[in-house]
């Protein structure tokens, strides 16, 4: 089975509302163990819906100091 790649997308706007792990790791340019650990610390804001964690696309223009899309 090859590798899974993911495209990151250029703009925080682009990102879903709401990303996966992989997404998240695409667009922050790191692995997906990586995104886990800082969510395990509690660097990265996030949702866990049973055994599935979703991050905010607010999450992570917070983590990376920048205003997101959604902020009023």
């Amino acid at each position: 089975m090859a590798p899974r790649t993911l495209t990151a997308p250029s703009s925080i706007e682009d990102l879903p509302p709401v990303c996966n792990v992989a997404q998240t790791a695409a667009y922050l340019a790191c692995s997906e163990f990586t995104v886990r650990e800082m969510i395990r610390r509690g660097d990265l804001g996030h949702v866990r819906l049973g055994r599935l964690v979703k991050v905010p696309r607010y999450a992570i223009a917070s983590f990376l100091g920048e205003p997101g899309p959604d902020a009023a």
